[in-house]
């Protein structure tokens, strides 16, 4: 599989998560999704909707958005591991809570909104519905863009804030229930011990508290594949598979499903496209999860690569490494006059080792191109004279 059949291969590789399955891979897969060693097959028959021919590699969906524990939720959450469109569509208007992608399956305007959840998908989806004029409102449990540099997250919550967007803090849905208004019902918690219950109601609620494997519904044991405790396979590192590769010789992994690995859209497709190098046109480079630059398009963008602060303070102590940090105003904000400050960049560096580059992040415009031109100077360790 080389050129334009690599191409297509590798436009499956998103951060949905794949399970590939090599030439001679003995499955059934069908309504149940259930992946077995013992059954052949070439046709599968998914949702009564379409048949899918298979002679050279099956690549199964194997990642969904995880569940939220609340009552009155009707999202059914798992969905077979592939399904058409049309199929969606319909169940899309009898939900009372949407994932991520359903936004974009909505037969009118989502109106006043609640998101819940406070990871990127979260902040970039309530961004822009605010843009759009939609009264949006983020509930989050604890913190926004966990596993981000707390303080660049924070100012761009701030920064939501000022442009329209509402924030309910330390707070869990208790229940979501259609209203005699017609609108949807949802009252919280406290996610602490303290504060009692609140409730308000909303034209949509969306969940964007992430993903999870469905490696338990595709029943991958039977095929032999050993998956984490957090449901996900883990890379061996051997064989022509490398990272990707499965403890099962012909089973690979690609995207979220990969134990360990970044949660990125164009991390998976480079890794699907070195894959379907590597075994199919004699290629042995293999993918790079290390340092790999993030962005994060909410409306005042985060571009970073490296340790956040917290992270290096975690690993080197505080005493050893040095923060360089300004704010600035974007050039693009200097006609119209607003925007003061609005930017931000930060350098952890580690003292003791000639001021080596830990972690770069950027708060502004364009940041994914401007930390994608910084990301080399991380790579060979760039000292700050």
């Amino acid at each position: 599989m080389a050129g334009r059949a690599a191409a297509d291969f590798s436009r499956c590789c998103l951060t949905l998560g794949l399970l590939v399955l090599g030439k001679g891979s003995r499955v059934t897969l069908g309504a149940s999704t259930d992946i077995s060693a013992k059954n052949t097959s070439k046709h599968w028959k998914v949702w009564k909707c379409q048949t899918i021919a298979v002679s050279q590699v099956l690549a199964v969906w194997c990642i969904t958005p995880s569940p939220l524990s609340c009552a009155g939720v009707s999202h059914p959450h798992t969905l077979p591991a592939l399904v058409c469109l049309r199929c969606l569509s319909l169940l899309v208007s009898h939900w009372l809570a949407h994932g991520q992608d359903d936004l974009f399956s909505l037969p009118a305007a989502p109106g006043k909104t609640l998101v819940v959840g406070a990871s990127y998908v979260a902040l970039e989806c309530a961004g822009f519905l605010t843009g759009l004029n939609q009264d949006t409102t983020v509930m989050m449990r604890s913190i926004p863009l966990r596993g981000f540099d707390q303080q660049c997250a924070e100012q761009i919550c701030a920064y939501m804030q000022e442009s329209g967007t509402k924030f309910i803090r330390g707070a869990i849905p208790a229940s979501i229930e259609k209203a005699a208004s017609g609108k949807i019902k949802v009252s919280w918690k406290s996610s602490t011990a303290e504060g009692g219950m609140a409730s308000d109601e909303y034209d949509t609620v969306l969940l964007a508290i992430g993903r999870y494997a469905l490696t338990e519904q595709c029943n991958v044991a039977a095929a032999g594949v050993k998956v984490s405790s957090s449901k996900k396979i883990e890379g061996t590192g051997i064989g022509a598979g490398s990272h990707e590769q499965s403890n099962v010789p012909h089973i690979f992994a690609i995207g979220d499903v990969l134990e360990g690995r970044p949660e990125l859209t164009p991390v998976a497709v480079q890794a699907g496209i070195m894959l379907a190098r590597r075994l199919y046109g004699g290629g042995t480079a293999a993918m790079d999860y290390d340092l790999v630059p993030t962005a994060v398009f909410s409306p005042l963008e985060y571009g970073c690569v490296g340790l956040s602060e917290e992270d290096c303070i975690a690993q080197y102590g505080e005493d050893k490494i040095d923060v360089y940090h300004q704010q600035f105003k974007p050039l693009e904000l200097t006609l119209p006059g607003r925007g003061d400050n609005a930017s931000y960049v930060k350098v952890i560096v580690d003292k003791t080792d000639s001021e080596r580059i830990l972690g770069m992040h950027y708060l502004g415009w364009n940041a994914g191109e401007v930390i994608q031109g910084l990301h080399p100077s991380v790579l060979i360790a760039s000292l700050i004279s």
